[in-house]
């Protein structure tokens, strides 16, 4: 049997509450109904053909007297060079490189959200700067966070864009300034069953996006919120790697088998988990679909089961395993500065943790890593 020294943290009350969203997603409540506390969770994605505008209604201007010149050479740094890694499409660059910046002049959190992700990439640029960067970085981020909650309280028409996209910025940030990849989806040890801020704060933009779907997707913002989800039925009709999902779903089944009580609670946590990651898998290995490459990767932390994340946390190996396997869809994701190397790192550290005894169920992912490592580097090659 094996073994790993796992954490149960019995009765643990995750922040972030599971959703599901169809193509013809509706309002479920009106925003004045959605509390702080369940604002903990979400995605993005985008529409065949949304129009976008070159601009938004003017805001009032901002006041400058406690900004410094390093803001502003933030700020410039983010319009030149930041906002055009969210995405390789020209129209998703755009808004996050004019329409997000605008709106920012009117939500703090997100100007703040935007220097700090500005700082953290521009550290990566300027190493002989790199510890002021990334000290303005972290003030940035951690004046931001305060704000954002303060606008939770008083979620509104007038300020839901604006907390769905501080989802997507904080996700980047952690992904950009984590050390350990893996801690990226794990509570520290001495704060074991606290779900991991970003990800309940991703899950959480997806309730407001749910709330204010009718607005978002006749609004500017439409092109990085707004799901089109015509690639879930085509994906279950014909996935991608039958067979090798089919072997990893064997291993919680053998787990059964062999009398694991705990495993038997999980077997529809898992099977949803592995579920959400062929669907995702196989449209994004479909060069024609619409959906941004790394949008989609992001929505698996959406899909998932609570339970999932919980397991995650208590370092259960079935479902660290599974973590590994999150690696097929960041292999497939255009490197940015923000993820570079994450799908190395990511297997590397879940090898450590698991030991050899685990190994043959991290086969795929490991050789799916080196294949796309072959592709990228014949790519450079030949260019």
């Amino acid at each position: 049997m094996r073994s790993l020294n796992c954490v149960y943290a019995g009765n643990i009350a995750t922040q972030a509450s599971s959703s599901s969203m169809t193509p013809e997603i509706e309002p479920s409540r009106s925003h004045s109904s959605l509390s702080t506390s369940e604002i903990t969770g979400s995605t993005v994605s985008s529409p065949a053909t949304v129009a976008v505008p070159a601009s938004l209604p003017a805001y009032p201007p901002i006041n400058l007297v406690n900004w410094t010149l390093l803001d502003l050479e933030l700020l410039h740094f983010y319009t030149s060079s930041t906002s055009l890694a969210f995405s390789a499409s020209l129209t998703r660059q755009h808004i996050w490189r004019d329409l997000v910046p605008q709106i920012a002049f009117s939500h703090h959190f997100i100007l703040h959200g935007i220097l700090a992700l500005a700082a953290a990439h521009l550290s990566t640029k300027s190493p002989e700067r790199k510890l002021s960067l990334q000290a303005a970085a972290t003030a940035h981020h951690a004046r931001a966070l305060p704000m954002f909650r303060s606008a939770l309280e008083i979620l509104s028409l007038e300020n839901h864009e604006a907390c769905a996209i501080f989802g997507v910025l904080i996700s980047i940030y952690e992904w950009a300034s984590s050390v350990s990849v893996v801690g990226l989806f794990l509570s520290s040890s001495h704060d074991r069953g606290a779900s991991c801020e970003w990800v309940s704060l991703l899950r959480g933009s997806g309730k407001i996006i749910e709330a204010h779907y009718q607005e978002i997707a006749n609004g500017p913002f439409a092109q990085i919120f707004s799901l089109n989800l015509e690639f879930e039925a085509e994906a279950r009709a014909s996935p991608a790697e039958a067979s090798k999902f089919d072997a990893l779903r064997l291993l919680w089944k053998e787990e059964v088998d062999a009398g694991n009580s705990t495993a038997n609670l999980d077997v529809e946590t898992y099977d949803s988990a592995v579920e959400w990651l062929q669907i995702l898998y196989t449209s994004m290995c479909k060069s024609t679909i619409d959906n941004s490459l790394a949008s989609l990767a992001l929505t698996w932390f959406f899909r998932v089961p609570d339970q999932y994340l919980t397991r995650l946390d208590e370092r259960q190996p079935v479902a660290l395993v599974i973590l590994a396997h999150f690696s097929l869809l960041l292999n497939r994701i255009p490197e940015f500065w923000w993820n570079k190397g994450m799908s190395r790192h990511l297997l590397h550290e879940i090898h450590d943790m698991l030991g050899e005894e685990w190994v043959e169920f991290l086969s795929w992912p490991m050789q799916d890593l080196v294949l796309c490592e072959f592709k990228q580097q014949s790519g450079l090659t030949k260019a």
